[in-house]
């Protein structure tokens, strides 16, 4: 699962998988001068540093840019991230790869046709995942479960 660790000068302690580094984006409140810290980790992981007093900040799904052109591509509420040095090249990523492309995919079209003011083909890009993902999920709704035969 990935997180942000948000931190004035401290940076995080060396038991957090650091992935990704950026300045806090000024639209965040109180997050000027802060630097946010990608990290990933579980559950128990994200519990200890809340602990310890780390500002811990659980991601959303979306796209989340690093300042340098690429960013962090996060679906499944932080479970499934790509790591991208633009918002079409992965660098690296965790989760289920299959599960999370199609998403991934969704989320970097909408986001270079939001930047670039193509917001009907965002639009309809948001649209078509939504349309896919629901078809999919009817169709597994409608496979027949495999039952265990019973002997006599």
């Amino acid at each position: 699962m990935m997180f942000i660790i948000r931190s004035f000068e401290r940076p995080p302690p060396t038991s957090a998988v650091v992935k990704v580094v950026r300045r806090t984006p000024a639209i965040i409140p109180q997050g000027a001068g802060k630097t946010d810290y990608f990290c990933v980790g579980q559950g128990e992981d994200i519990a200890a540093l809340s602990a310890e007093g780390w500002e811990i900040v659980e991601l959303h799904d979306g796209w989340y840019e690093d300042g340098t052109g690429g960013g962090v591509a996060i679906s499944g509420h932080g479970k499934y991230w790509e790591v991208r040095d633009t918002p079409f090249t992965v660098k690296e990523s965790g989760g289920s790869a299959e599960e999370a492309g199609g998403t991934a995919v969704s989320i970097g079209a909408s986001y270079l046709f939001h930047r670039y003011h193509h917001h009907r083909l965002e639009h309809w890009t948001s649209i078509l995942h939504a349309s896919l993902a629901t078809g999919g999920a009817i169709r597994n709704y409608c496979l027949k479960t495999a039952q265990p035969s019973i002997g006599p």
